[in-house]
């Protein structure tokens, strides 16, 4: 218990010192940076020389909760609020009274035109979203936002300074990107084959989507789970399988992080500039299923965190792949059944051929008993060759028999009739104990009288 609270203690003073820490790496308010710049050497001049318009709208821009920026000038200097300065992130303070296209070369191409149709038509204008190259505590950021511009010649203001509004969309952008690529794995996956195809295309689609997954790897575990081996990756090569523990996500059934890549960036044969810092390990297939037990493993794209919308979308992706994977287990234990039933076809139409082909050598085509006891044998090669045709059996209290006189044919007579021969003296000694040859039964109960 001592140890519990000492730790919980140990772990809240550790988040206090962070939370000092960034509080001290926080710039201050917008407020008090904007009343710090000199602007008597700008282009804006002193702020006792505003217009009334303009002070009215950096008031209002100053105490809003959303992002805002004024664009003003000729130059489209900008003056932001503090929102708008946690939206930029590491472009703030630098950016405040910044003109936007030293602030945001990736994206100006796309605002500048926006920005001067406003102040030539003095009609709103809306941009789309657009992706800003944002670095946070030095660490590059995905961030998307989208720009609604407005005349401030409507607010009091002059006709050359324009209102922007900005919001952000990175969750929107990113659960679009991240839907359409699972629409993309179940639609590549319609014709899925075998399993070594299904994990082609699995790390193909994860590969193809950057943005979110810096490589994919699937592994298969064999002897036990004791050996893995890579079925098939895209955006890395041959590495050292070490470097996962796939035995325990196989075992655990949920993603697995992984982090500290980068200091192993040899190990994972990537450049150390392209080398994530965390990967996921998601098993393909439950414990216990058929075949061996399949895990994918997917390098985080350093500008997305790894939370809990990461491991979801990790999730329905492994778990698409290991439909795909379970699916074409069962279509090959199919065609596997279905080649072992035709060979066990095959070989049972060869024993009857061969069977028949046996029969037919030894002796002629046996018909039945009927109710009488009349047993018929015919035979259409030797018809007319042997004497036994019909024999009539009645039951008179013990079994007694009515049978032709059985002659045996000759020595020159043919391999066939020998051999019919063979069968009936065969059929009449073992089934009936009767001896063709001494025209009498073994058995003393039975009693026999010819009848022609």
């Amino acid at each position: 218990m001592a140890v519990c609270v000492a730790g919980r203690v140990q772990q809240e003073s550790l988040q206090a010192a962070e939370w000092l820490k960034l509080e001290v790496q926080r710039p201050p308010p917008a407020t008090q940076l904007i009343s710090c710049i000199d602007w008597s050497s700008t282009a804006f001049g002193p702020p006792e020389g505003w217009s009334v318009g303009l002070r009215g709208a950096l008031d209002a821009c100053l105490n809003a909760r959303i992002p805002i920026a004024l664009f003003l000038g000729p130059d489209q200097a900008q003056l932001y609020n503090d929102a708008y300065g946690r939206l930029i992130a590491d472009k703030h303070p630098a950016a405040l009274g910044a003109r936007p296209a030293d602030v945001y070369p990736e994206i100006w191409p796309v605002i500048a035109p926006l920005l001067r149709s406003v102040v030539e038509t003095g009609k709103e204008a809306q941009s789309g979203d657009l992706a800003l190259d944002i670095r946070r505590d030095g660490k590059r950021e995905e961030r998307h936002v989208s720009f609604s511009f407005s005349p401030m010649g409507s607010l009091g203001g002059r006709a050359i300074d324009v209102l922007g509004i900005a919001t952000e969309t990175t969750e929107r952008v990113v659960a679009a990107r991240r839907l359409n690529m699972l629409a993309e794995l179940a639609r590549r996956f319609l014709a899925t084959t075998s399993v070594n195809e299904a994990c082609r295309i699995g790390v193909e689609v994860l590969g193809a989507n950057a943005a979110d997954i810096a490589f994919a790897a699937i592994y298969a575990l064999e002897a036990q789970e004791q050996t893995a081996q890579l079925v098939a990756a895209a955006g890395i090569g041959a590495h050292d399988a070490g470097l996962w523990p796939l035995a325990e996500a196989a075992r655990h059934g949920a993603p697995l992080g992984v982090e500290g890549l980068t200091h192993r960036a040899q190990r994972l044969n990537l450049p150390a500039a392209r080398a994530p810092d965390q990967a996921v390990l998601v098993p393909l297939t439950p414990p216990g299923a058929a075949g061996p037990p399949t895990v994918l493993v997917a390098g985080v794209n350093p500008c997305r965190p790894y939370d809990e919308g990461y491991r979801d979308f990790a999730r329905l992706a492994g778990g698409q792949i290991g439909a795909a994977i379970n699916q074409a287990r069962a279509r090959e234990e199919e065609r596997r059944a279905a080649k072992r039933e035709a060979t066990l076809r095959a070989e049972a139409a060869l024993s009857a051929r061969r069977l028949a082909t046996v029969l037919g050598s030894i002796s002629d085509t046996f018909e039945s008993f009927d109710r009488e006891w009349r047993y018929t044998s015919v035979s259409r090669r030797s018809r007319g060759a042997s004497s036994a045709s019909s024999f009539v059996c009645e039951n008179r209290g013990a079994h007694s028999f009515g049978v032709t006189e059985f002659r045996p044919p000759s020595r020159t007579s043919s391999p066939f009739l020998r051999h019919s021969a063979f069968g009936l003296r065969h059929f009449f000694s073992d089934i009936c104990g009767f001896n063709p040859v001494t025209k009498d039964f073994t058995d003393n109960s039975r009693q026999c009288c010819c009848s022609g």
